[in-house]
């Protein structure tokens, strides 16, 4: 029997573009697994990672973390951010415009060693790097840099919110797998929100799917893919990577999907478009 780590049972009500709406949300994590939390904007996925950090306060409920209450409504139990062995990442970089790379990573650790700050150099392909500061990097370089300071403090939780959602997708692809990596290196367990089903797909144990506040599905990853679901709801963050005479071919995992589109020409390759999965097929749509 697999050992579970997080148990949670939290409640939050939550004021989204359609009025307030209850966040219910009930999980157990097993020990070093990586959890995929999916669904649309708003559905309160970004909301469930603040309250495991302790920077939202649920209204009620408990969390428990390794068998040690971080949150109990009832026993009046709710550790200070400062108390939760956690990493956080944003998609934001949230990084220190006079710090180098190599400083961001000392400062972090909970205890210093060498050792592990130049193994995260090394996953994360920086330690050429070292010596720069934020303003030299690259987008990517800088995400790379967010991500392995989360980690150098050894957290329990790594935490992960679309970090990778504003990067090309070559770029992104390269830093999943250095999180996998990262990830099986470090025996954190790991809960990322994402919209892109291929990164769920490369990544996850294990996915939850969340809509208005509540789990509407569970499973493996394959689970966010077409027929499997019921969901309109849901959406896939991809790009256009070619064209055929009336359709358009987006990245669906690792395949190329063609969607019927009268004007393909008003897109362009390497555009991101959101995809829909719905019965049969899909629809996707631009925010141009």
């Amino acid at each position: 029997m697999e050992e579970i780590l997080i148990d949670l049972d939290l409640h939050k009500q939550m004021h989204t573009t359609d009025g307030f709406t209850e966040l219910h949300v009930q999980l157990q994590v097993p020990a070093g697994a990586i959890i995929a939390l999916y669904g649309k904007s708003g559905a309160g996925k970004t909301t469930l990672l603040r309250m495991i950090a302790g920077l939202t306060r649920p209204d009620s409920g408990f969390l428990t973390v390794d068998a040690v209450p971080w949150f109990s409504s009832e026993d009046k139990i709710n550790k200070k951010v400062a108390e939760r062995n956690i990493g956080f990442v944003f998609q934001e970089y949230a990084l220190f415009p006079h710090m180098s790379v190599l400083d961001h990573l000392k400062y972090a650790q909970a205890q210093p060693g060498n050792a592990y700050v130049h193994e995260l150099l090394e996953i994360f392909h920086l330690t050429a790097l070292s010596d720069k500061k934020p303003g030299a990097l690259s987008g990517g370089q800088k995400q790379r840099l967010a991500v392995a300071r989360a980690l150098a403090r050894k957290p329990q939780l790594l935490l992960l919110d679309e970090p990778l959602s504003a990067l090309d997708w070559e770029t992104r692809r390269t830093l999943q797998d250095e999180i996998k990596t990262a990830h099986l290196n470090s025996g954190a367990i790991t809960i990322l929100v994402s919209h892109d089903a291929d990164e769920i797909q490369r990544l996850a144990d294990f996915v939850y799917i969340i809509d208005q506040g509540k789990i509407l599905k569970k499973g493996k990853p394959e689970i966010v893919q077409g027929d499997t679901l019921e969901l309109s709801e849901c959406i896939l963050e991809t790009e256009i990577v070619s064209f055929r005479s009336a359709s358009v071919g987006v990245r669906i995992n690792e395949s190329v999907i063609y969607i019927s589109e009268p004007d393909p020409q008003r897109f362009r390759i390497g555009e991101r478009v959101f995809v829909t999965p719905v019965k049969g097929g899909f629809i996707f749509y631009s925010n141009n």
